[in-house]
């Protein structure tokens, strides 16, 4: 297997991460993948043009925390580079609150980093593991193709973008790699704790698949990973053309022909409605697919003269014999 040397230069030449003279600010933990991202970047940066900060976020969650501040103030310290350290306000006692409360607070920190314009980009260090972890979690939750796309290597935040430079390496070979450096991280515990359904998965269902299924089963899923987001890709770009033909501005929202919606094939109906939603309401959280199929089953269904109304989350859509409206929930019909 090549080294993650190798694996991050060529998976930043791949989906085009950097050019010569961007900031980069790599968001480091203490744990093994992040340390291992920021010593790869720092000995790449002279040969890609790079300028690196590193970026710490204290959750407050373990009474140790802070000696992780501590541990990745003094690499950054070491390796010559500024370092920005924000401390989380109290975070959700409830796990899954708190999960999300985490991964929001981290966000806006980094998003607040680009806005502040010390940096391009942001990079954290997941990996390959982590995006296999991540289709399951989402396989077992009835996830379509986009989110079976799982952990995109670019996305935009805020004013920049948000990149995964190690997203084709293994967890455990960047820890090999550490150790045959002599370099030693820190470990969370909470990455331990049984109660979290994603750990379960690292630890229990992944495990137990490589043994009875396929020793390859985190490759598999990174690469179905990979694949639905080609198709996502594909198609967006494809839908983003038909959307603004198919769906006219009304007021509060927008319109289209019930019977063109009701006449295309599924795949392309369902994508259709989900951009139309999304042009409304701003995001598709918490419209999932029974509640497309529902609506799309309606406008395959309506009677002549019938209209039928649903109320979706931040959303009215009226399903007409000859429109279908799609209006945000305080609008006026």
């Amino acid at each position: 297997m090549p080294s993650p040397l190798t694996l991050i230069r060529a998976t930043m030449a791949r989906h085009h991460m950097s050019a010569p003279g961007d900031r980069i600010g790599v968001a480091v933990s203490g744990g093994g993948d992040s340390l291992a991202l920021l010593l790869a970047l720092h000995e790449l940066a002279p040969a890609l043009g790079l300028q690196l900060s590193v970026l710490h976020l204290d959750h407050r969650l373990r009474p140790d925390s802070g000696e992780d501040a501590a541990f990745v103030g003094e690499w950054a310290a070491r390796l010559g580079l500024p370092f920005s350290l924000r401390r989380a306000d109290e975070l959700p006692s409830a796990r899954g609150n708190r999960e999300q409360a985490a991964r929001r607070v981290r966000l806006e920190f980094f998003q607040a980093y680009l806005e502040a314009g010390e940096a391009d980009s942001v990079a954290t260090a997941h990996t390959a593991d982590d995006q296999a972890e991540t289709v399951l979690f989402r396989l077992l939750r009835g996830s379509g193709t986009r989110g079976l796309a799982a952990i995109w290597p670019v996305a935009r935040l805020g004013p920049g973008r948000l990149l995964r430079p190690a997203i084709d390496c293994r967890r455990g070979s960047l820890r090999q790699w550490l150790t045959a450096q002599g370099v030693r991280w820190r470990e969370d515990a909470s990455n331990l704790d049984p109660s979290l359904r994603r750990n379960r998965i690292r630890h229990c269902l992944l495990p137990q698949l490589e043994r009875e299924y396929n020793p390859n089963v985190a490759g598999v899923l990174a690469r179905l990973a990979t694949l639905a987001r080609e198709e996502e890709e594909y198609w967006r770009q494809q839908i983003e053309v038909l959307a603004s033909r198919f769906w006219r501005p009304c007021a509060g929202g927008v319109e289209g022909s019930t019977a063109e919606l009701a006449a295309l094939p599924a795949a392309l109906a369902r994508r259709l409605l989900r951009a139309g939603l999304e042009r409304v309401k701003g995001d598709l959280r918490r419209l999932d697919f029974p509640l497309i199929e529902a609506v799309l089953e309606q406008a395959r269904t309506v009677a002549t003269g019938s209209v039928k109304s649903v109320s979706l989350p931040g959303l009215t859509l009226v399903v007409g014999p000859k429109l279908t409206m799609i209006r945000r929930a305080n609008s006026t019909l």
